[in-house]
Order: C-alpha cells, then sequence, then structure tokens
C-alpha cells in the first residue's frame, strides 16, 4: 500500500462504547451536612480509559441538611461504565448514583484482511433484520477510501491457492458494480462469497421487558409565585406566620408532607430577599403543607430562620420569572404508546403497575404505595377507579421506604414476548415507548381547609370594651396553663407586678385573670414571652410544674362597639372558644383588663371565595352559562340537568339575575343557590347508579338521571346566567353532565 504523504506514525486502539456522566441522581438525602467549604465533598470514580478520559466532578445542592441535588461540574470522558459516587460528610447515609451517557460508541466490528480470503469480515446489526417472503434484498459493500479490495471469484479462473476452476455461477443472485455508488452494472461472471446468520429464538420461554418511568423534570412556575405575609405568629396556616410561605404551582399534584424543590427564585437588593426573607431560605429543600390543587406552603426551619434573622418589610409577591420546582403527576386515566410488531406465531402482553396518589380533599390514605399489576392494551385509554401518581425524584426518594415505594420507581410496565417459531420474535421499538397520562381537575371545598390560610373568628365581648382600630397592629392573647405538684400555697389572680405568673425556665410571665383549682388550669393575658410546657411556673411563694401550654392568639382587624363584636385573624394554631378571657388594652388599666368571650363564630380561611360571590370562586370545576336576556321579565326559574352523579350532592346548581330595570354590571352581580343549598329538587329521592363505567365510551344511558332545581317567586328579572359546579374528592368519580335546559317565566 503506497499513500502519498507517507504515514509516519499511527495509533490503533481496541475500545469498547464510553461516555460522560449525564447526571447524578440521588438515592438517600442523608442529614447533617454543611454547605461550609471542604466538610462536605462528592467524589466520582470509575473505569475511564486510564489516560484517554478524564476525571467528572460534581459538587452538592444542600438545604438544612440535606443533599437534596447533586450537579456535574465536569461531565469526565471514557467511562466504559457508570462510574461510583462518594460523598463524604454529615452522617454518612447520602448516596446517589451516576447515569451515563454513551458519546463514543466502539466500532462494532472491523474490516478483517488476509492474503488467502481465508479471514471473514463480520458486519453486525444492532437488531435482527426482518426479511420478508418472495422479497429480493441487496447486500451492498461501499467504502470511501481506495485503501481496501474485496475477493471475489471468475467464472473460468482458479480460485484463491487452488487448482479448482469456477466452472459456474452459484444461484443465490448477481454481483452488480458501480463506479459512483448510483448506477449499477451487472457482472455475468464474477461473485462474492457470504455467509448469512439468521436468529434462532428461545420457543421455550416468555422473555419480559420492563419500563420505568423517567426522571420527572423540573417545572417553570408562575412570574413571582412566592407569595409572603408579614403577620407575626405560630400558627402552620399562611397569613399567620412570617415563615409559613405560600407557593403558586399549577396542577403539582403533591399532597400533605412530601417535599419539593424550589430553584432560581431572585429577589431585590444585596443580599437578594423576598420583602426582607433571604433568597437563601427559600431556594432547596421543602416540606409541603397545606396543598391544594394549584398552590402549596412551604416552613422555613425555625434554626435556619433563627440564623438569618431577617427583618420582614411588609407582604406580597416575588421570586422573579424563571423560578422552578420539582413536581408530580397525579392521574386517573393511563393510554401506553408502546410501537411493537407481532405475528400470528407469536404473543405479547402488557401490564403496567402504578402508585397509589392522593387527590385534594380526598381522604385516603394508600397515597404512595404500589398497586397491583393491570393488563393494558396500547393506544388504548385505561380508566382507574383512583388517583394514580408519578412522583418526582425527590419524592420517590422520599417515600421510598418499604412501607410506600419500596425502592420501585412510580410506574413500571411490562411487555411479556413469547414465539412458536424460532425465526420470527415480536419487536419492540425502544424509540417510541410513551405513556400519556389524563387527570381530572376537581375538588370539594368549604372554606376551612388549610389550604385557604389562617380563618377569621368574630368574638362577641361586652360592649364596654375600649378595643379600637388604627394602622397600629393589635393582638389579642390567652394562655391557658395547666398545672401539677403545686406547693406554698394556692394561685390568686394578678392584682398588681407582684403577683404574676413567671417561669425562670423560659423567662416568660403573664397577668392571672382566671384560677381553676379543680382542673388545675390558669388563664392568662398579657403574656411576655412563652412559656414552655413540662417547666416550674412561680407566683410568690407558689410554684406548680406546668404540664401543658394551650396559646391563643389574633390579630384585631374590626371592631363594633354596639354589638360587642371583635373580629380577630387567628395567629395560633388554636382557635378561641367561650369562656375565653383575652385582654383589653387599649383599656389602659394596669393590671390590663381582659374581656370574657362569650360567643364564637368562625369564617374561612381567608383566601377562601364562595360561589355566591359574582367571580373569582374557589371551586376548581365549573360551567357558567352566557348572559340570557329576556323580552319580558320573568319570575321563575326552571332549570334540568341529566347527569351521571355517583353521589346526588357531585353538582350545584346556581343562578344570578339582573333584576328588571337595572343598569348594573352583569358580572357583579352575586350568585343564589338554588333550593338554597344548590342541591336538586329530587335530591332526597333520585337514586343514583351504582355502574361504574369510567370510560364515556361503555357507559350506561341508564345511569343518566334527570335532576329539577325550581326557583320561583322571585324579583322580577330581564336576564339571568346559570352555574353549575361540579365538586368531589375523587376524580376518577367526576360527575358528568350530558344537557342543560333552562326555562325562565312568570310564576
Amino acid at each position: 500500500m503506497n499513500r502519498s504523504p507517507a504515514i509516519t506514525s499511527t495509533s490503533f486502539f481496541i475500545d469498547q462504547d464510553s461516555g460522560i456522566v449525564d447526571k447524578v441522581k440521588i438515592n438517600n438525602f442523608g442529614s447533617s451536612y454543611s454547605a461550609a467549604s471542604g466538610l462536605t465533598t462528592v467524589t466520582i470514580n470509575g473505569d475511564n480509559g486510564g489516560a484517554f478520559g478524564t476525571v467528572a466532578t460534581a459538587s452538592p445542592k444542600i438545604y438544612n441538611g440535606k443533599i437534596y441535588q447533586i450537579d456535574v461540574t465536569n461531565t469526565g470522558s471514557g467511562y466504559y461504565t457508570p462510574p461510583t459516587v462518594t460523598i463524604t460528610g454529615g452522617d454518612g447515609l447520602a448516596s446517589a448514583e451516576a447515569i451515563l451517557r454513551i458519546t463514543n460508541p466502539a466500532v462494532k466490528m472491523g474490516i478483517a484482511t488476509s492474503t488467502d480470503a481465508s479471514t471473514k469480515t463480520t458486519f453486525k446489526f444492532p437488531s435482527p433484520v426482518y426479511l420478508e417472503n418472495d422479497a429480493s434484498y441487496a447486500v451492498v459493500v461501499t467504502t470511501s477510501s481506495s485503501d481496501y479490495t474485496l475477493y471475489s471469484s471468475r467464472v473460468g479462473s482458479a480460485l484463491l491457492n487452488s487448482v479448482i476452476v469456477a466452472s459456474n455461477q452459484p444461484n443465490v443472485g448477481s454481483l452488480f458494480k458501480s463506479q459512483n455508488s448510483s448506477a449499477w452494472v451487472e457482472d455475468q461472471v464474477e461473485d462474492i462469497k457470504f455467509n448469512i446468520n439468521r436468529c434462532v429464538f428461545d420457543t421455550s420461554s416468555t422473555s419480559t421487558v420492563e419500563f420505568i418511568n423517567d426522571i420527572v423534570d423540573y417545572v417553570k412556575l408562575p412570574s413571582n409565585p412566592i407569595q409572603v405575609d408579614n403577620t407575626d405568629g405560630i400558627s402552620s396556616l399562611f397569613g399567620a406566620n412570617q415563615k409559613v410561605i405560600r407557593i403558586s404551582h399549577p396542577n403539582h399534584g403533591m399532597k400533605e408532607g412530601d417535599t419539593v424543590i424550589l430553584s432560581n427564585v431572585t429577589g431585590v437588593g444585596s443580599p437578594e430577599s423576598i420583602f426582607g426573607i433571604p433568597v437563601t431560605l427559600i431556594n432547596g429543600l421543602h416540606s409541603v403543607s397545606n396543598p391544594g390543587l394549584d398552590d402549596y406552603c412551604i416552613q422555613i426551619d425555625s434554626t435556619l430562620w433563627n440564623a438569618a434573622n431577617p427583618a420582614m418589610t411588609g407582604s406580597g409577591g416575588g421570586g422573579g420569572n424563571n423560578v422552578y420546582a420539582t413536581t408530580n403527576k397525579t392521574f386517573q386515566i393511563l393510554q401506553s404508546q408502546v410501537a411493537t410488531v407481532s405475528f400470528p406465531s407469536s404473543e405479547l402482553s402488557h401490564t403496567v403497575r402504578t402508585a397509589y396518589g392522593k387527590a385534594i380533599d380526598s381522604t385516603t390514605t394508600n397515597e404512595y404505595t404500589l398497586a397491583s399489576s393491570v393488563n393494558i392494551t396500547p393506544d388504548d385509554n385505561y380508566y382507574f377507579e383512583d388517583t394514580r401518581v408519578i412522583a418526582s425524584r425527590n419524592n420517590e426518594v422520599y417515600r421510598g421506604s418499604p412501607n410506600y415505594l419500596n425502592g420501585k420507581s412510580s410506574v413500571s410496565y411490562v411487555v411479556s414476548m413469547r414465539s412458536t417459531r424460532d425465526n420470527v420474535s415480536p419487536v419492540i421499538d425502544l424509540n417510541r415507548a410513551n405513556i400519556i397520562t389524563i387527570g381530572s381537575r376537581i375538588d370539594n371545598p368549604t372554606g376551612s381547609e388549610d389550604r385557604f390560610g389562617t380563618r377569621s373568628q368574630t368574638l362577641t365581648v361586652p360592649t364596654s370594651s375600649a378595643y379600637t382600630i388604627t394602622t397600629i397592629v393589635k393582638t389579642v392573647k390567652s394562655v391557658i396553663v395547666s398545672y401539677d405538684n403545686i406547693s406554698g400555697g394556692s394561685f390568686t389572680n394578678t392584682i398588681d407586678s407582684n403577683t404574676r405568673l413567671t417561669q425562670s425556665a423560659s423567662g416568660a410571665s403573664g397577668q392571672i385573670v382566671s384560677v381553676d383549682p379543680i382542673n388545675r388550669k390558669l388563664k392568662l393575658i398579657d403574656i411576655v414571652g412563652t412559656f414552655v410546657a413540662n417547666n416550674t411556673v412561680t407566683q410568690g411563694s407558689v410554684t406548680a410544674s406546668a404540664t401543658s401550654i394551650v396559646i391563643k392568639s389574633g390579630q384585631i382587624i374590626g371592631w363594633d362597639s354596639g354589638t360587642g363584636s371583635l373580629k380577630v385573624k387567628l395567629t395560633s394554631p388554636t382557635a378561641f372558644e367561650v369562656g375565653d378571657i383575652v385582654n383589653d388594652t387599649d383599656a389602659g388599666t394596669v393590671p390590663v383588663t381582659g374581656r370574657t368571650v362569650s360567643a364564637v363564630s368562625e369564617t374561612g380561611g381567608f383566601l377562601f371565595v364562595p360561589e355566591t360571590n359574582s367571580y373569582g370562586s374557589s371551586s376548581a370545576s365549573k360551567y357558567v352559562t352566557k348572559e340570557v336576556t329576556l323580552d319580558t321579565p320573568g319570575t321563575a326559574l326552571d332549570c334540568k340537568i341529566t347527569a351521571n352523579l355517583f353521589n346526588n350532592r357531585d353538582i350545584k346548581v346556581m343562578y344570578k339575575l339582573r333584576p328588571d330595570g337595572s343598569s348594573e354590571d352583569f358580572n357583579r352581580i352575586n350568585w343564589s343557590y338554588f333550593n338554597g343549598t344548590g342541591y336538586s329538587d329530587n335530591e332526597a329521592s333520585a337514586i343514583p347508579s351504582d355502574l361504574r363505567a369510567f370510560s364515556a365510551s361503555s357507559e350506561d344511558l341508564d345511569s343518566y338521571i334527570e335532576y329539577k332545581y325550581t326557583a320561583n317567586n322571585l324579583t322580577p328579572f330581564s336576564a339571568f346566567a346559570i352555574k353549575v359546579v361540579f365538586v368531589g374528592s375523587n376524580p376518577a368519580l367526576a360527575p358528568r353532565a350530558e344537557d342543560l335546559r333552562v326555562i325562565a317565566h312568570s310564576w
């Protein structure tokens, strides 16, 4: 072989498939890890071709002692197998695995050379090539180099290294040659030798291929999704504790106690903050609380909060336009799209195993446990009877104990294959294997749910109280101390500074306004500091052990001296009750005057918007008609809905009216319930079907019942609209309405 210019040196390497570290997947968060330099390290070790590869590097992200993410800072190269990930520091329990991505496939076949045609070159295909019966195929050998030659035989010439003469052409085909790889000319006297190997499949066993869900990607949240409230309190509800932050995250699919990772939250100033809360307290791994369909809360750990010592400057939203968060995917319908090829001699079956989820307002307790596998047909919807979930990677780790996911993925999809002929096998296209999930949005809010934030109470106190409303934040607070092991006498109501109840262990003190020696309870107002249970309390020479402490507090937001109605926004987990005594600081007395609560009424969370409001109500699923204008005024409405309900109270029907002669903006008119509740006239007598036909294509039309709603003796109206609210705690059993008919008339 001659080459110009001449090759001075050549190196050849026999190699395997190799690649880079694409990502590192967390398997255990661990605890007690520190973000301080050098205290926590991540090392990636593996076979990467020695001098021919480079070493990958990574760094951990830590929040409150937990490693929640490992970022690859250098992907490395030349790794033949996934390298191991070693984490040092903390409690030693954090673990992770490297995900390898092949970037340099090894040569699957090489050119074999010999001087006597005794060495053959083998061409290996990545998968079997299926040939059709009675069809012609060609084996094409091409090269872009003139350095390669191919042995052939010619009729009338001696075979290589032999005296035997090729006398005739074989009957397996013809040899075609080309000078340009486009125009081919048949050669009648020349041919090449080749062997074809066919697959021999095992017909005595069934093979299975398992697919598991990929890691669910982070999702981008709406602009400024972080909501903070500077109301200082100890409640776990938003609006009553500065450490409780509300996150806007549509369709997050998470439940109480799940984990979420927030990233790329930005603020203003240096260091960046949102109304005084450093974004370093928000970016990271958090526990989810008070979840709704499109929002949830996180609560900053007290140790981290106290260390940062933020000074809040107000309430509002922030975070920027590029906030990302981990997410769950809840669903009730699944469709698989797995491309396969099957034959009469082969068998294919598909099964799927999912994990239970939990819908909003559901009372189920089996979330994150593994359901039994079910048979499924590709490209067809499968309807579950309850909610299922594909969890984020952090929740798969967090819920990976034996009582829950048991270290498994949320979804396992298994294809079983079998053939009765050894030359034919079913085929799966791995590049076209997907599942599509569908979830219904439905809830059943009443306003008392924690997701609507802290609640308000109206306390009835004596009309002689001196409460006033100003721009200065004022609070009422009551503490009930249960005690035991009293000595040195008896407790009495406080009359001066020397007779206040004190606790040296906590530094707290309070004014005693009620003593119940039988039940051993003290009621306190004008509290300074925070009393702690299981510590001694003292009044003069009297001492006792405080066995429990109940704190009740609220921010004053309204006062009606005519009725003695004191409206407060709760800032404690425990609500006020009849018989409680609250402070009236505005009375200006020493000791502080106490006011006894004689009645209590409560509203829902301050974020709740009832369905009677003209717009923006809190229910997730509803249908609203357009405004219907009448030629002549009406005084009655008759409404009929044909629906398939699992419970007669799964829908509520409402109406709004524009009084005749009014020019009021229709959009600002409030809604009214039919029958005062939204339930049908025949709610008590109608019997819903017990057939669970989840698929619309297999529904029994007899399951649909006509529900009637009437409203009579109405003020004459010239326009109306109807609203149908769909409610429920199981989205798989969502109500279905077939038609709506409304007649307005004069009664």
